[in-house]
């Protein structure tokens, strides 16, 4: 592939919404439900996503507020605690 081809296929790319995993931003959000293996979890009652085997799955816990690092496969590498006050109202159960 020539340069000229390579810049020409940047905007297809880009259009079509390819990353590659390296460059993945990081997700935050607010855990809302822990899978009893302990490495699968739910953020914002959205979207499931798994640990990888070697982030300490005591990372995660209900309702924290959390942002999660990927890398290749798509696997949580890092989950860094965000405070609280960042994430807004938690729901009351009333």
């Amino acid at each position: 592939m020539s340069f000229r081809d390579f810049v020409l296929s940047l905007p297809l790319v880009a259009v079509l919404g390819f990353s590659p995993a390296w460059s993945a931003d990081p997700v935050y959000g607010r855990i809302t439900y822990v899978y009893p293996d302990g490495r699968h979890f739910i953020l914002d009652g959205r979207k499931k996503y798994e640990l990888a085997a070697d982030v300490d799955p005591s990372s995660i816990g209900m309702a924290r507020f959390v942002a999660l690092l990927f890398g290749a496969g798509n696997e949580v590498t890092r989950v860094a605690p965000l405070p609280a006050s960042l994430a807004g109202p938690w729901p009351s159960k009333s």
